[in-house]
């Protein structure tokens, strides 16, 4: 077998990135291709096939105006909607074909400067059969409470519209590489569920296109491409861009690729999610498979009604684990009027943050102190991993990693017991850090590869280039040294805990100063400053903590219940912030909730007062508000955010949720039910606020 050298198979890489998929010269014989310049006067190019279809040759359609190949009435239709909206991607008038007497849909989008039409037969189960198993499936994704049963139901709502042999739903890792999550397929199919196919299947321009265009159907993927007529357009001399269409030519690349895995024809359905491109829905057809348009729309519906329902179960899921975060900090709240050392809240907590964060084991070091539950590294190795964190790492954000062995930490901490840490600074003072960890033991796993996930190479015209893969055989791998991953919202969480332990820690040490050091008046009031503005501010933007409102409401709730008087809440958070921390990187985004917390600060009365929640959350304590009241200074929260320009990141919007207090609610409900009506206002598009009822 011939060896290459680094520099040969990186180029070889870079030219299949560089593969012009989208401007193939063809099309597939599964329709007709028209390209008219942009007002609609002159026919550019042809589908070769266009008298299969249309019943004129080539020579004719290309020597009239298009209103003799389209007739008027689509020409006008095409007029009126390419004005109207934009150009984006539209489907148009049914027609009839003149040779095999086939309903056909039109299809138009723009390319460049050119309008192209795509005219396909409407082919097997007819739009009420396919509307009545729609609307099945709709409600069947409705019903569904998890993941797993989500994309299960998806896969085989898919195959009752497509008939195809096997449905699958898989999902991109941050590597790219896909992962079978639910599959239907016919007997007699082999299953591919839970295995892996590396992102060297999908390139990155492939991947690109699903963001142009979700659907990509090929019916038949050995059949002979049509070429378009005359190759390029006249007017430009440009090969026209097909990114838009369906019936773009499948690339010999993919062809082999197909080949070789025996299909002969597919489907695939893009997922978006709010992050971008979340994976696919891939079907394959061990013969060649004609689709309908409608069938494949129909796909389409039914995918983005799946990516909705997971996004709202995964929404639910931070809901519920919010809400037991927020039933931890309570009770660190109680016990913290005890006095206790952090330490003790460790010992006292810790068990219940294993649980919380399905962690192996907690630990916190402070000044010469260590706290240990669970298993985890001794207290000298604590103390060594904690002064690394404080001289490698930033005092204001958590450090996370779901693989130690790949970081410094790796040379000191054995895999066997811990893989995985989430570290979060308890900044005190400048002078003293602390951090809490959370470790992870190692998560042994073994992947399934549809094939050997490895690129190869060979000659092609004196030149190295990438081949599709021959081999889908089962290729097992071993992963081993990783612990599951960290959640963001793990994350956001642990932060909170941890200004939670620095509080109880600067509460204890002034608890003992003020025992061992009354003569010591000087050390005594610096130490109480540093509680007080500990205590009752939140370090980044300068607002109330958590502490502080919780104590404010406290008081309002009980003045209100005495005399009487409204007192309302605001809970809102940013929406998207993950995006703004993974795109622009933490130190960016505390600037974005440093910037967020000035603005609502200006735009509150004298009377309110706004805290910082935990994570992007806020809440705001609106006194003497009626329902009325609270909703206008909502908007008006809105408004003044709206016009804020974050520098880099551009502007940010909020989802809030308000909630007026009803007499003999404790704090807890009237919480409860602001955070549920954020999640409405979120639900519901983001950037608006509701009110709980």
């Amino acid at each position: 077998m011939p060896t290459y050298s680094e520099e040969e198979l990186a180029e070889a890489l870079a030219e299949c990135a560089r593969e012009p998929v989208h401007i193939p010269g063809a099309i597939q014989p599964a329709g007709c291709l028209v390209s008219l310049n942009e007002d609609l006067s002159r026919v550019l190019q042809v589908s070769s096939n266009i008298e299969e279809l249309l019943g004129m040759p080539v020579t004719e359609a290309l020597s009239h105006p298009p209103t003799h190949c389209l007739g008027e009435a689509l020409i006008a239709r095409l007029d009126s909607r390419l004005a109207s909206d934009g150009g984006k991607v539209m489907v148009g008038d049914i027609l009839t074909s003149a040779i095999t007497g086939e309903r056909c849909r039109a299809t138009a989008y723009r390319s460049g400067t050119r309008v192209v039409v795509e005219i396909e037969p409407l082919r097997t189960l007819g739009e009420l059969e396919i509307l009545t198993t729609v609307s099945h499936w709709q409600t069947c994704l409705a019903e569904q409470n998890s993941e797993p049963e989500l994309l299960q139901a998806l896969a085989e709502g898919v195959r009752a519209l497509t008939q195809h042999d096997r449905v699958m739903v898989y999902s991109f890792d941050a590597d790219w590489n896909g992962l079978v999550e639910a599959e239907c397929r016919s007997e007699g199919v082999d299953s591919l569920l839970g295995h892996r196919f590396p992102a060297s299947d999908i390139p990155s321009q492939v991947r690109a296109l699903y963001d142009i265009n979700p659907v990509r159907s090929i019916p038949d993927a050995q059949a002979e491409a049509v070429a378009l007529m005359p190759e390029r357009c006249p007017l430009s001399g440009e090969p026209l861009d097909l990114s838009v269409g369906n019936l773009r030519a499948v690339s010999p690349v993919h062809q082999e690729y197909l080949h070789n895995m025996g299909v002969a024809g597919s489907l695939s359905v893009a997922i978006h999610g709010d992050e971008g491109l979340w994976g696919l829905v891939a079907c394959h057809a061990m013969t060649p498979c004609a689709l309908s348009p409608v069938s494949r729309d129909a796909a389409h519906l039914l995918a983005q009604m799946a990516i909705q329902r997971l996004q709202r179960l995964r929404l639910l899921f931070q809901q519920r684990f919010r809400q037991r975060v927020q039933e931890t900090r309570g009770l660190l709240f109680e016990t913290r009027k005890e006095l206790l050392v952090a330490g003790d809240l460790v010992q006292r907590h810790g068990h219940d943050w294993l649980t919380l964060f399905r962690a192996s084991g907690v630990g916190m070091v402070y000044a010469d102190t260590v706290s240990r539950v669970g298993k985890l590294p001794d207290a000298d190795m604590l103390k060594k991993v904690a002064a690394w964190l404080g001289e490698s790492q930033s005092r204001a954000t958590a450090w996370h990693s779901s693989a130690l062995g790949e970081t410094r930490l790796g040379e000191w901490l054995s895999p066997q017991c811990s893989c995985g840490l989430l570290a979060v600074p308890l900044s005190v003072d400048a002078s003293r850090q602390g951090w809490l960890m959370l470790f992870r033991e190692e998560q042994r796993e073994t992947s399934l590869w549809a094939g050997r996930p490895e690129d190869v190479p060979r000659m092609k015209d004196g030149r190295l280039v990438m081949s599709p893969r021959r081999s889908f055989e089962v290729w097992q791998q071993e992963l081993t040294g990783h612990s599951a991953p960290w959640q963001e919202v793990e994350v956001l969480a642990a932060q909170d805990l941890g200004e939670d332990l620095a509080i109880a820690a600067s509460a204890s040490e002034i608890f003992n100063l003020n025992e061992t050091l009354y003569q010591e008046r000087q050390a005594l009031a610096d130490a109480n400053r540093r509680l007080e503005r500990l205590a009752l501010t939140d370090p980044l933007t300068q607002i109330w903590n958590r502490y502080r409102i919780e104590m404010a409401l406290e008081a309002e709730l009980n003045a209100a219940a005495r005399y009487g008087r409204d007192v309302s809440v605001l809970l809102f958070d940013i929406d998207h912030f993950k995006s703004v921390n993974d795109r622009f990187g933490h130190e960016v985004g505390d600037r974005v909730l440093t910037l967020l917390a000035q603005t609502v600060w200006n735009a509150l009365r004298s009377c309110d007062a706004v805290g910082r929640w935990g994570g992007e959350e806020f809440l705001v304590l609106c006194t003497g508000c009626t329902d009325e009241d609270v909703m206008g200074l909502a908007s008006r929260l809105l408004k003044a955010v709206s016009e804020v320009d974050f520098d880099e990141v551009g502007r940010v919007t909020i989802s809030i949720g308000a909630a007026c207090w009803t007499p003999g609610e404790s704090q807890t409900d009237l919480i409860r039910r602001a955070d549920k009506a954020m999640y409405q206002a979120k639900k519901g598009g983001r950037n608006r606020a509701e009110k709980s009822e």
